[in-house]
């Protein structure tokens, strides 16, 4: 009986010092903002990394969110690799495979974004690129002016395809994302209102 007793006694410390071990994401967050802060980027990625791991074996869909952004800005400001680009594309591409619900339309939307924003910075060389009807292929380095116009609009279209479940989300549930303006927060009260516009 005693055994018994103490058994159980046991397993429930366990059980309780495991709760109080939950993975703390602002404390690491602000850890590596600080660290980020002070010019030390690229020594933040392995505590991203580990926020990533925790994140998906938690099914933290907003903190993998987050980390998948961050380890694309860390890739981009540190990586000497002419592929890191197609490598942070397929990141995403990967994630919206995964993902679900507001999540997959907030990552469609960001997807779309890198798509138009790589075209801006290359648009001289891309558009002297002779138009094609359809993609040259899954490498975006390659598309043309009309494919890029072409995959942007389909992933923004497809991020706001859900319009009642994203017009019922506050855009404040996402302010982890976003740079917060509060004279235009009424603007876009919604994540319906901010994906669309």
């Amino acid at each position: 009986m005693i055994m018994k007793n103490l058994l159980i006694i046991i397993l429930t410390l366990n059980f309780t010092f495991a709760m109080a071990q939950k993975f703390d994401y602002n404390s690491k967050w602000k850890d590596i903002e600080t660290q980020e802060e002070n010019g030390m980027l690229k020594s933040v990625l392995p505590a991203v990394n580990s926020i990533y791991a925790q994140a998906k074996k938690d099914k933290n869909s907003q903190q993998i969110i987050r980390a998948l952004l961050y380890q694309s800005k860390i890739a981009i400001a540190t990586s000497d690799d002419d592929n890191i680009e197609l490598q942070i594309v397929e990141s995403f591409q990967k994630e919206i495979l995964e993902a679900k619900g507001m999540d997959k339309s907030v990552l469609q939307s960001m997807l779309a974004e890198l798509y138009f924003n790589y075209y801006r910075q290359h648009q001289w060389k891309i558009n002297q690129r002779t138009e094609t009807a359809e993609s040259t292929g899954n490498d975006f380095r390659f598309w043309t002016e009309n494919i890029f116009q072409q995959k942007s609009a389909e992933l923004f279209l497809q991020s706001i395809e859900n319009q009642k479940e994203l017009q019922n989300e506050p855009i404040g549930n996402w302010d982890y994302l976003l740079t917060k303006a509060e004279e235009t927060r009424s603007l876009r009260p919604t994540l319906y209102d901010f994906l669309a516009h």
